[in-house]
């Protein structure tokens, strides 16, 4: 399938209380932990505001959809985020936002055996092997969700940092969202991109429109950073995604996955396909990459 286009849809009602506590910035982030220049944004303002339209605790929904299987990226020798995350996504909390069985996904390294690049075009310099390292982290995790058994067709995916401020039943935000979205952004601590959808959200829509529509051309306005950076959690349409990760990665034989990661400007020279999956998208960094691709 060729995307010429691509775009993806960032949440409404998630994109501001979801603002978590490390993110991806204009140059890197970390899937790892590092934080970010841009952690440090008004986002917990737009929590408590927000706070009162989320699920109490006695507003529990039923819905058609399965419980989201949860895939969470960390490096082996993370034992305390490994500690987090088993916090995060069990008890009632979890259970209420909707997730179901989870697993971790090991981050991929720069020089490690799974650190395995078939072919990469890179056209923007400051990008680093640690920025690719992410994108392959992502990748892996979405290969397995996508390669998975089980009765969901779609997937959450985080990085080991994650976590929720509020309850949020996610199911309910897939039921709102169109029926062919390949990736549902939750995270975002631009307080550029904040501000817009809390205003979309509040005045324009009044709470009945939990998604947005943005393009891989959306930045900031110095034109410097995708608009809606971070990488930190999105949930993922598996039917949808499917053929971008079929086109990025190849799996040999004995099972290692072997990665295309072609990124492009120029639309007229970027055509997704199994031998170029060329993307798209504002640099090689996950977000951008990842929501162009998805």
């Amino acid at each position: 399938m060729t995307r010429l286009c691509a775009t993806r849809i960032a949440l409404l009602f998630l994109g501001f209380f979801l603002a978590l506590v490390s993110c991806q910035g204009a140059s890197s982030e970390d899937a790892n932990g590092e934080v970010s220049a841009h952690k440090a944004c008004d986002w917990h303002v737009l929590a408590a505001n927000l706070s009162s339209r989320a699920h109490s605790d006695h507003d529990v929904q039923h819905h058609k959809l399965p419980l989201l299987p949860a895939y969470w990226i960390s490096l082996a020798e993370n034992t305390d985020r490994h500690a987090h995350m088993e916090s995060t996504l069990k008890g009632y909390v979890t259970r209420h936002l909707g997730i179901g069985a989870h697993e971790r996904v090991d981050a991929v390294k720069p020089g490690s055996p799974s650190y395995r690049i078939a072919k990469l075009e890179k056209p923007c310099g400051r990008n680093t092997e640690k920025d690719i390292a992410i994108i392959l982290s992502h990748l892996t995790a979405m290969h397995r969700a996508v390669n998975a058994k089980d009765d969901s067709q779609y997937a959450l995916i985080v990085e080991d940092d994650v976590y929720f401020p509020v309850s949020v039943d996610f199911r309910k935000v897939v039921e709102s969202a169109p029926s062919d979205f390949g990736i549902l952004q939750l995270v975002t601590t631009n307080s550029e991109a904040l501000h817009t959808l809390f205003d979309d959200y509040s005045i324009h829509s009044h709470g009945s429109k939990l998604w947005t529509r943005s393009l891989w051309t959306d930045v900031t306005k110095n034109k410097k950073a995708t608009l809606y950076w971070g990488a930190i959690g999105y949930i993922v349409n598996k039917k949808v995604i499917k053929g971008f990760i079929e086109d990025v990665i190849d799996v040999d034989d004995k099972g290692n996955l072997n990665f295309k990661i072609i990124n492009s400007f120029n639309k007229n020279a970027c055509t997704r396909t199994k031998e170029r999956p060329c993307i798209l998208a504002n640099c090689l960094f996950s977000d951008s990459y990842l929501y162009a691709g998805g």
